[in-house]
């Protein structure tokens, strides 16, 4: 709330668009005017589109918005109590207090608290799936009821955001490593049936509409597996963030401090969860060799906690591991990484001298939280509407291009419904690459009868652009559009065929 409302890159480029697409039948119509982004399910975007069309006041939308966080918390805690169930009575609470707002106030969390980037509503349904299957304080395993309630969650969360099928791999990691592998397999098959439904009821639809309307039911990811004439037969997105080499995966912890951008983020952040994790861990394995794997007096390890740690450190390990290979990009580790809190703890508790041991958990989690800073993915101040967005009047039948790889969809429920909106130079366009997609562009603009208007950032060049579509600005100024989510001034420009 103190840092004004959520106006990020996605949200000016699909979050507002998609659903408003969904909704009112502009899939088919329209031609990629978000991006490749516009290809992503639409429907955990619908709430946030809801709220917005209904005229919401701004601060109720991000206090709705921020509501998934506080279920997160909520199974922390419960994690939390589980894993630090033998903790010694005087130290318990502090133990689950410090675990908590250490997992909850990283970088990573603080920055999307309340915005449409919606991890933290994927989270919400993994830590609830990871609570359900792990095993119980007495060491007792789920049944098939609670993982199969689990599996569907991580179904329903990966199909609302593929990235969150990390953690459905993870969770299914850590069964297989908490009991006999008949047992274990056992479990995987009902949890992996369960995702699989969840995946169904979340995903099932688009991906359906997708293959009618690209030939990819996952278009545009996986093109080199589905082979969608719209686009070449490649991957999509070459993995570029994160480490990727052995060396760069023994620095990882420790350059997450203060990682340059492009390496997690596009842009800076500071944390230093996950290098005082790393450290204590290795604290920790020297000081079990010297004292020959002695377990400490004072934190009991009875087989209920030992089976629950496994659990959860298999799970941590193997997520961070699917993600580095698949992602890189710090977001998309929210739901392990609300569980760093509880690991620091617990190593705290094994190092740090008995009477000792309060005071450094308290100066750990004070010195963790408030040298944190969070990445800066875009705010704007609270105004009289969320989206606070005015165009300028067109013509009736109007095509509208969007000539630029920038966050522009935003603005495009407010044009009149007859208007179609087409990307010819997009992250998924490229005017100058022949590609199906392209093809497509250029018949309806070919074919377009009517008005045709440019949208575009302010003094970004396409003429070239233009051109290659027969097509050139028409004589007067161009009108701006007013927008409190658009993070350079957007313009809207007439044009006409090019002549010659």
């Amino acid at each position: 709330m103190l840092s004004g409302q959520d106006a990020n890159w996605d949200l000016g480029n699909y979050h507002l668009y998609n659903p408003w697409a969904w909704l009112t039948g502009r899939y088919g119509f329209d031609l990629a005017p978000a991006q490749l982004q516009t290809y992503h399910n639409p429907l955990l975007d619908v709430p946030f589109y809801a709220m917005v069309a209904a005229g919401w006041p701004p601060r109720a939308i991000a206090f709705v918005m921020g509501l998934p966080a506080g279920a997160a918390g909520y199974f922390l805690v419960r994690i939390a109590c589980t894993l630090l169930v033998d903790v010694p009575a005087p130290l318990a609470r502090l133990a689950v207090v410090a675990a908590v707002a250490i997992g909850v106030t990283s970088a990573n969390g603080r920055a999307m608290l309340g915005t449409t980037m919606n991890e933290w509503h994927t989270a919400a349904l993994v830590i609830a799936a990871f609570w359900l299957a792990m095993p119980g304080r007495d060491g007792r395993v789920a049944t098939a009821g609670s993982l199969a309630a689990a599996g569907l969650l991580v179904g329903l969360a990966s199909g609302l955001k593929l990235t969150a099928a990390t953690y459905a791999v993870a969770i299914a990691m850590a069964l297989l490593a908490r009991r006999e592998l008949p047992s274990a397999i056992r479990d995987n098959l009902v949890f992996g049936v369960a995702v699989l439904a969840g995946i169904a009821v979340t995903l099932g639809p688009w991906m359906a509409w997708l293959h009618a309307n690209t030939g990819n039911p996952l278009f545009p990811y996986f093109n080199d597996v589905f082979r969608s004439p719209l686009l070449p037969a490649e991957p999509i997105l070459v993995p570029a963030f994160g480490p990727k080499t052995v060396t760069q995966w023994l620095a990882f912890p420790f350059a997450m401090w203060s990682p340059p951008p492009s390496y997690v983020s596009e842009v800076r952040f500071r944390d230093g969860r996950l290098p005082v994790l790393a450290a204590l861990a290795i604290v920790a394995l020297f000081m079990a060799l010297a004292r020959g794997g002695i377990r400490r007096p004072g934190l009991a390890q009875p087989a209920g906690s030992g089976r629950s740690w496994r659990f959860a450190i298999v799970f941590f390990v193997a997520a961070v591991l699917v993600w580095g290979r698949i992602h890189g990009i710090y977001r998309y580790l929210l739901a392990a990484e609300l569980l760093v809190g509880v690991l620091i703890v617990a190593l705290l508790l094994r190092v740090a001298p008995g009477r000792l041991q309060a005071g450094t958990i308290v100066a750990v989690t004070l010195l963790l939280v408030f040298t944190t800073r969070p990445p800066g993915f875009g705010r704007a101040p609270f105004g009289p509407a969320f989206a606070d967005i005015a165009v300028p009047a067109v013509e009736p039948g109007a095509l509208v291009v969007l000539t630029a790889d920038a966050p522009l969809a935003h603005v495009l429920p407010r044009f009149p419904a007859d208007a179609r909106h087409v990307s010819i130079e997009s992250n998924i366009v490229r005017a100058h690459r022949p590609t199906g997609l392209r093809a497509r562009a250029a018949s309806i603009v070919d074919a377009h009868a009517g008005p045709i208007y440019q949208l575009t950032p302010r003094d970004a060049p396409a003429a070239e652009v233009l051109a290659a579509y027969g097509l050139a600005r028409a004589s007067g100024d161009c009108a701006e559009v007013k927008s409190n989510l658009a993070r350079a001034p957007i313009v809207l420009c007439r044009l006409e065929r090019a002549r010659g």
